[in-house]
């Protein structure tokens, strides 16, 4: 079919069968091809024009047809310019944009066109001329018609940062931004999705330059989010600073992303809610500023309060595979409800990271209901020069003996494999502090150097349950652990754990040296409950308190006087409780009564021993038991000595029985 102008066209018609608007048939003289499509939306825009504002006369239905007879030319025009008749978007695009005078014309044409190129605006797509102009006119363009902008697979070079407003659609291109300090996509408005678009900055390696952004969204404020932010199946790559950065952005997804040679961190959300980091490949990110660096971080600006800058919060981060990272693999800093599921993080140098932060009037906040579950993490080296694999840290108090917050969740389910830093006593693959009802649960860890799992300070109600360790090692700590209590103020069970001594660690100075390995700390109390550390040269250690694990029996116990370790009163304060580091004491009602030591027992002033007035009790069941009273040396029972039957010999009996007396202490020597 041809076309008014006599031009063979094969693209896209107007329906077979048009509607009547009015008084206008839109069916009357079809036309076909990119100009015909500007007649039908021009026909169409009278009759809207005609029931919108209810022309009657016929200069107005004159004018109207005038202002269509120039869209017509004008797309004719452009279409013969073009001479291109299969980019019909861009054609009709061209042409509407061009007929100013025709805006319900540019609105029904828009019905027609689903996508709108830069190439339309000026655009040479070349990566040598500079596009930006062309490209944000284009996603101008694209927001008045609410159609996405292509970028048909085309580089486009821009020097400075494109605006997408709300609805916008970015996709399929590359966009190459030479410019210093920018962002080089920037969205503040909501419903907006970049997908299938390749990120590069103005770098040619991995360089930390400040205020630079792959893709930058941003809200006005927490009290004011934008939200539905998509950011899929991208590549962002070789920008100073940040590859995503979300700030006060609600209900978001970042999905199947390739980020990659940045200055800082490939996707960092502070004060975000309701969001999916999935599938995402991040890998060689610098330590770019103040010798940190991010795969992903979950956080807040830390100088203000947490009512304008918020935790963030109900993110799940699932299936990302993390790689080389010089700081922190994934990371939250005071998050609430994080998930972290299901993650490769491999070679960086702390795993993941669920720790504290401080707020505005040096307030500190923990991390809260945080679940790290099913991940694989793999320090990539054998030396023992990685940190930890997943690391959890609440909010300290002034002291041990409390926290300012405590983080809450579980770990559970991890594979871990050489984390740990062999030459510090405080390093190995998980490590708990300033936590409550925190659980550790069904992990498998693989040579960790020099703990397994560490207990450090200020953690009450843990559980470390169902845990396998196998071959933990160092060549400089010589205490190296499966479990360690490291220091003060912890409590809770350690039950049914698993050492392995898988001999793969041979080389090392100190291998599987110890079990369960309670320190020298006090204010400690722990049921150990079914453990087999067996396979450790010492299962179980411990010099604050008596230590022996086997299978159904409570082991070892701590306290204070005022509360015991051990009680056995409904009022906490009666049992038993560590004096010193070798004796313990039997406390009622947070007073002492018994001390025992190593080598005796004191009985407290006030507390009297009370016999038996039926049956009696007796001190020492034979002749050969030795007893010493007041300090005296213990002696077996004296020889008997016969009655004296004159005078004569009663002062050598007297004698005999005084000498008796002194041997046991009952009188002094």
């Amino acid at each position: 079919m041809n076309s008014p102008t006599g031009r063979s066209s094969s693209t896209a018609s107007p329906p077979e069968k048009g509607p009547t608007l009015g008084t206008y048939n839109l069916d009357e003289n079809p036309v076909v091809g990119a100009p015909g499509l500007i007649v039908w939306a021009s026909r169409a825009a009278h009759a809207v024009n005609d029931l919108d504002t209810r022309v009657v006369s016929t200069d107005d239905v004159t004018a109207a047809m005038a202002a269509a007879e120039a869209a017509q030319a004008a797309a004719e025009a452009a279409a013969a310019q073009a001479a291109v008749v299969g980019n019909t978007n861009d054609t009709i695009m061209t042409a509407v944009g061009a007929n100013s005078a025709s805006s319900f014309a540019k609105q029904l044409a828009a019905m027609y066109v689903r996508v709108v190129s830069p190439v339309a605006y000026g655009a040479a797509a070349d990566d040598t001329a500079d596009d930006t102009s062309a490209v944000q006119s284009a996603i101008s363009a694209a927001a008045t018609f609410g159609l996405s902008v292509d970028l048909r697979g085309l580089t486009y070079k821009t020097t400075d940062q494109l605006n997408l407003p709300a609805g916008a659609v970015l996709m399929n291109g590359t966009i190459h931004c030479t410019g210093t300090a920018k962002k080089i996509v920037s969205i503040t408005a909501s419903n907006v999705r970049v997908t299938n678009v390749t990120i590069i900055g103005r770098h040619s390696v991995a360089t930390a330059a400040s205020n630079e952004y792959g893709i930058f969204v941003g809200g006005a404020s927490a009290g004011a989010p934008i939200s539905n932010i998509t950011v899929d199946h991208c590549t962002i790559a070789l920008v100073g600073m940040y590859g995503i950065y979300h700030q006060y952005v609600n209900n978001f997804s970042v999905e199947r992303n390739h980020i990659r040679d940045l200055g800082y961190a490939g996707y960092a959300g502070l004060s975000v809610s309701n969001g999916e980091i999935v599938g995402n490949y991040i890998h060689d990110i610098l330590a770019g500023f103040s010798a940190n660096g991010y795969g992903i971080t979950l956080t807040r600006t830390s100088s203000d309060s947490l009512t304008t800058d918020p935790r963030s919060t109900d993110v799940i981060i699932s299936r990302n595979r993390i790689v080389n990272i010089p700081w922190e693999g994934i990371d939250t800093h005071g998050g609430r409800n994080i998930t972290v599921a299901n993650n490769d993080v491999f070679g960086c140098l702390v795993g993941i990271a669920m720790v504290g932060a401080v707020s505005a009037g040096g307030i500190n906040i923990a991390p809260l209901n945080v679940n790290v579950i099913g991940n694989t993490v793999d320090s990539k080296v054998s030396n023992g020069t990685i940190g930890h694999a997943i690391s959890i840290a609440g909010a300290p108090g002034a002291d041990n003996s409390a926290s300012a917050e405590s983080a809450t969740g579980q770990v559970i389910g991890n594979t871990i494999i050489g984390c740990g830093l062999e030459s510090s006593s405080v390093s190995g693959a998980v490590r708990l502090r300033d936590t409550s009802g925190f659980l550790v649960s069904g992990n498998l860890i693989i040579e960790p150097s020099p703990h397994g799992i560490i207990i450090a300070n200020t953690n009450f109600g843990v559980t470390v349950i169902g845990n396998t360790i196998v071959d933990h090692w160092s060549s400089s700590v010589s205490i190296a652990s499966a479990v360690y209590i490291q220091s003060t103020y912890n409590d809770g069970i350690i039950s049914a754990n698993l050492h392995r001594n898988a001999g793969k660690k041979a080389a090392a100075t100190y291998k599987n040296e110890r079990g369960l390995n309670v320190g020298t700390a006090t204010n400690n109390a722990f049921q150990a409950v079914g453990n087999l550390f067996s396979s450790a040269t010492i299962p179980y250690n411990g010099t604050a308190t008596v230590v022996s694990n086997r299978p159904g029996v409570q082991t070892f116990y701590q306290g204070t006087v005022s509360a015991p370790g051990l009680a056995f009163g409904s009022d906490g304060a009666t049992g038993f409780y560590p004096i010193g580091t070798s004796d313990f004491g039997l406390a009622m009602a947070g007073v002492r009564k018994l001390r025992f030591l190593a080598t005796s027992m004191t009985v407290e002033d006030g507390y009297n021993i009370a016999f038996g007035g039926t049956s009696g009790t007796k001190l020492g069941l034979g002749a050969t038991h030795k007893l010493g009273l007041w300090g005296a040396t213990p002696v077996v029972q004296p020889a008997a000595i016969a009655n004296s039957t004159d005078s004569s010999d009663a002062a050598t009996k007297l004698n005999s029985l005084l000498a008796a007396l002194r041997s046991v202490g009952i009188i002094a020597p």
